[in-house]
């Protein structure tokens, strides 16, 4: 096999910001093609915000996975149960979306927390050695799977600080101990949410996938750096060589 025979699989990408930088509405303007598994219970401003992809946001199709009872741990078990029932679709080739949307993977990696902590007894108790290690395990084995779909897959985070030799850069936010240092080459695609001023004091916002002093981000599709949100994610997704249409 030559390089020029190597297919183009379809990306696994982290869109990450901060609040309010439109992770989720940029993520949703893939409309129809397109399922979301809610972690955040954020989508109300994506219901109520208004631009050219307003319409294709109502097309979504959501999957609730929220934590409902203090006293329990389901939310994790759920997202699970559902990323499970999507492999198992893509393997028999019914799943009807091109495009599946975790949001937030900051929830996600906090509710396999709860559910290790309940399943050992300790829910609501601060985790040892051992529940990190579970966890680990646990949040990795379900990122295998992500990584497995035969479809695109955005996983939605929040940013947090990340101070390295003196210097304080932007990364998704993972609560607590840090994933082992190979978590996010599971991800061809690790993209940050930046806002910059404009016209009219409005706010902009474009897409950064080169890490600096600033942020951490990379890509694997070399699309251009900063581009800017309303190019929409089925052209952005395009520009990595998959087609929604």
């Amino acid at each position: 096999m030559k390089l020029s025979e190597v297919a183009v699989k379809p990306p696994k990408i982290i869109l990450y910001g901060g609040f309010g930088s439109g992770k989720t509405c940029f993520a949703m303007t893939c409309g129809k093609y397109a399922q979301i598994i809610d972690l955040d219970e954020g989508l109300t401003s994506a219901k109520y915000f208004q631009d050219k992809f307003t319409s294709q946001r109502s097309e979504v199709d959501i999957l609730e996975s929220h934590e409902t009872d203090f006293t329990k741990a389901t939310a994790f078990m759920k997202a699970r149960s559902y990323i499970q029932s999507v492999a198992e679709q893509c393997r028999k080739g019914t799943y009807p979306y091109k495009v599946l949307i975790i949001d937030s993977l900051t929830n996600l990696h906090e509710f396999c927390m709860r559910m290790v902590l309940s399943n050992s007894g300790k829910i609501n108790t601060k985790p040892e050695y051992q529940h990190w290690q579970l966890r680990d395990i646990e949040f990795l084995n379900l990122c295998l799977i992500i990584k497995s779909l035969p479809i695109a897959v955005i996983v939605i985070a929040h940013q947090q600080a990340s101070k390295e030799e003196e210097s304080e850069a932007l990364t998704p936010n993972l609560p607590g101990k840090s994933l082992p240092n190979n978590f996010f080459s599971k991800f061809d695609e690790l993209i940050y949410l930046r806002p910059r001023p404009a016209a009219g004091g409005k706010t902009e916002i474009e897409l950064i996938n080169r890490s600096s002093s600033a942020v951490v981000a990379k890509t694997r599709s070399n699309f251009t750096n900063g581009l800017m949100v309303d190019i929409g994610c089925p052209e952005l997704l395009k520009l990595m060589g998959y087609e929604l249409k």
